[in-house]
């Protein structure tokens, strides 16, 4: 600012012979207009007239410091009122400073000496150190900004292993603030790498649709939380909307098409390429991700469209509830119904029998992520439900009324045939099918599904052994089916599942026996 006003106030005095030889017109409205509309020149570096776009991916990369203090925000102590506030300050002070910069300048100056004279101002100052020194203090804390904040980002992504060990070495900080001086020197191997280009309008394109790519994405993350109305997403900037985050992202993505199609093209490519190696082979992270919340939104909103009152026979389909006593038994049968359900809901059920106190409820706990594990890893499309129940009658009823969210309810109870005979381990039928997929596949892809099934074979109850271990009583289990035909459900009872082996009968084309029956009050 100061290097300004020393300018401008040598500038305003009619000196003849600077003038002269330097073709200052002092305050003059026909040089403004003269330097008002454009008129583009020879680019050097292609011999090409300039145009709008080239003008803009050079002078772009001089503005894209509002993302500065996002980049440092680990070191802030307040980040959520320092970016903001000093971000936007800074903003507003550079805009100020760079319109005065351009209007004086417009009026004082002849096209030929803005075209041909670099340091023009340097020569019209009243104190030319001055000049030298605010080209040097913006020079300097452009790049350190950029430098620090690419180092900043590259220790960010190795702490996180989010390209596993590569980076580790990034990872590394130094002293009580713990600096990434290893990030810092390889992002300054790259600054000079390139500076090593002896054209440098060859490198602004490039580095203005990378900057444009990064206020796209954050213009996207912000609309993805907007929309997904997510509650942790409180930002003490109030003036932005949905409508501007997409004016964002659309005007982002637009400029970097206008500045270099090709450019834009390749790293449009290149980031889609991360993002799929990312989420094929990047390991799982401790924090909450975007989609979730709008998978949350999104569902939300259409159960409530569900309107079970709407519903028709034309599109009714099976939705099951399946109660389990143990997987390691009826593995068989929540694989068939897997099948059966024609994409339609489908629950496992289980119901704890005790009292509800803090000794079962953690048992439900504890039983609920191995339950979820075991759903993982066969493949199976379906929620598990846990309940707590002095009975097993009392939990099947809850379960019957429950389960289920809006138009998403179970319409059919299935369940296994009730037998006094010890029950068969089934769950090698689901090993056998984990051990098909090759191991170099498993490696390649990072599957750790055989892991996590091996995990929960540990983690499940065992068979029982011998018959006075059965809890439920005949009676018992006719009422739960009792129950269920009150309640207007389908019943499916499934019996000798456990000889059942899907690879096998297959292939030689099976029957099953359904028995239709109709138990009303009314006429059939």
């Amino acid at each position: 600012m100061l290097s300004c006003v020393t300018v401008y106030l040598w500038i305003s005095k009619d000196n003849g012979n600077t003038t002269e030889e330097l073709k200052y017109s002092s305050w003059d409205l026909n040089t403004f207009s003269e330097n008002l509309l454009p008129k583009f020149s020879r680019d050097y570096t292609t011999g090409n007239i300039a145009n709008f776009q080239t003008v803009f991916a050079i002078m772009f990369t001089g503005v894209t410091g509002i993302m500065a203090g996002a980049n440092i925000s680990g070191d802030l102590r307040h980040p959520s009122t320092a970016i903001p506030q000093g971000t936007l300050l800074a903003c507003a002070i550079t805009f100020v400073v760079y319109v005065i910069i351009f209007v004086f300048s417009a009026m004082t100056s002849s096209r030929e000496l803005l075209l041909n004279d670099y340091n023009y101002l340097q020569d019209a100052s009243i104190f030319p150190p001055f000049i030298t020194l605010g080209v040097f203090a913006a020079t300097f804390s452009a790049a350190l900004s950029c430098l620090i904040g690419a180092a900043k980002i590259l220790n960010a992504l190795a702490k996180d292993r989010l390209f596993g060990r590569i980076l580790h070495v990034f990872s590394i900080g130094f002293g009580k603030k713990q600096e990434p001086i290893f990030a810092v020197l390889i992002s300054w191997f790259f600054v000079q790498l390139i500076s090593l280009v002896d054209k440098l309008n060859y490198i602004a394109p490039a580095c203005t649709i990378f900057f444009l790519l990064s206020y796209a994405a954050v213009n996207m993350a912000c609309l993805a939380l907007k929309m997904a109305s997510a509650p942790n997403f409180r930002p003490t900037f109030q003036a932005y909307s949905r409508t501007t985050a997409l004016l964002g992202i659309i005007s982002s993505l637009a400029m970097m098409f206008v500045v270099q199609y090709a450019y834009a093209g390749a790293a449009l490519a290149l980031s889609a390429l991360l993002f799929v190696g990312l989420l094929l082979f990047g390991p799982p992270t401790a924090w909450g991700d975007v989609s979730q919340a709008l998978i949350f939104y999104q569902v939300r909103k259409f159960l409530l469209r569900l309107d079970v009152r709407k519903s028709h026979i034309k599109f009714w389909r099976p939705q099951i509830l399946l109660l389990v006593a143990n997987p390691r038994s009826a593995y068989t049968i929540i694989d068939f119904i897997n099948d059966l359900k024609k994409g339609g809901l489908y629950v496992l059920g289980h119901v704890i029998k005790g009292s509800f106190d803090k000794k079962f409820t953690n048992k439900q706990k504890e039983l609920l992520p191995i339950w979820l594990n075991l759903i993982d890893s066969a493949k199976v499309k379906a929620f598990a439900e846990i309940t707590v129940s002095p009975s097993f009658r009392l939990g099947a009823q809850s379960l019957l009324m429950t389960t289920g969210l809006g138009g998403m309810k179970p319409n059919t109870l299935a369940v296994g045939f009730y037998s006094g005979d010890l029950p068969l381990n089934c769950l090698y039928h689901c090993e056998q099918a984990l051990r098909r997929i090759p191991k170099a596949i498993r490696i390649i892809f990072k599957d750790d599904t055989l892991i996590k099934f091996n995990n929960v074979q540990i983690s499940l109850p065992q068979l029982r052994t011998t018959s006075e271990e059965q809890t439920t009583t005949p009676e018992e289990y006719c009422q739960v089916l009792t129950d269920a035909i009150l309640l207007g459900k389908n019943l499916l009872i499934m019996r000798h599942f456990e000889t059942f082996n899907k690879s096998v009968h297959l292939k030689q084309r099976p029957f099953i026996d359904v028995w239709p029956l109709k138990v009303t009050d009314g006429p059939p």
